[in-house]
């Protein structure tokens, strides 16, 4: 693919962006999404997660006064365990937790918009279009709609990012694009489990449609370590940490 049309599509996004959402991208730090009900309780709950919390995946903010595997509060743990760890060990930033937690949000559609172009070019659109239908599509996502409220599920890119990689893989079988697949799909389980069960939904209708209905697909044993690799291990990881260190059995 030619660079400059990516970077093109790029900027044309950022400005979008911009416009859309300047006043907030201008006060990052000092401007909230969600004033009130669970949209608020996420800024509360990565705020005292980094701050206060002494173990990466227990947050006492919840469930007084037993407290809460952080998992299931919506506080994303990829960032709110980042800002603790840079606080904790480098320097304290947890007064900037709601510009951080507001900009990687923001982040997340311009990054589902250069994803979305990248999959439309790969279906060799042309430019123009597919910059303008990757643009639309990101603007139209119901997911949106989430940075009210549930901010974990607000994050448009892995969608995208799953499908993309899927396509990757589909031209170019290598161990690497596997590895990216669990390390994403981990990941994004880790910001919130639909995002992993989607991840398995795709990645396992993959498998089943090459080994069941495309007779032509010549099966090869490494295609289990993939599908294991892809599926089975980030649901395995997240698994086990849910074992580890939430004690409540019937969930």
């Amino acid at each position: 693919m030619k660079i400059r049309p990516l970077l093109l599509h790029i900027a044309i996004s950022s400005l979008v962006l911009f416009v859309l959402f300047n006043q907030t991208i201008q006060n990052l730090n000092h401007v909230y999404f969600s004033r009130s009900g669970d949209g608020f309780r996420t800024y509360y709950g990565i705020f005292f997660h980094a701050r206060y919390d002494t173990t990466p995946y227990r947050i006492d903010a919840m469930n007084y006064p037993y407290g809460e595997i952080i998992g299931f509060t919506d506080c994303q743990p990829p960032v709110s365990n980042v800002i603790r760890f840079i606080s904790n060990n480098i320097t304290d930033i947890t007064e900037y937790t709601t510009g951080i937690v507001n900009g990687l949000m923001l982040l997340s559609v311009l990054l589902a918009s250069i994803i979305l172009f990248l999959i439309l070019r790969r279906m060799k659109l042309p430019v123009w279009y597919a910059s303008f239908v990757a643009l639309g599509i990101t603007l139209l996502s119901p997911q949106l709609m989430r940075l009210g409220g549930h901010f974990s599920l607000g994050w448009l890119l892995w969608v995208p990012l799953s499908i993309y990689l899927l396509m990757v893989f589909d031209s170019k079988r290598a161990y690497y694009i596997s590895i990216l697949v669990c390390l994403f799909a981990t990941l994004s389980g880790d910001m919130h489990f639909y995002f992993l069960a989607f991840w398995a939904f795709l990645f396992g209708l993959y498998w089943v449609y090459r080994w069941i209905w495309h007779s032509d697909y010549p099966f090869r044993k490494s295609d289990l370590l993939h599908f294991a690799i892809q599926v089975l291990l980030p649901v395995l990881i997240l698994q086990l940490n849910l074992i580890i260190n939430d004690p409540v059995s019937d969930r």
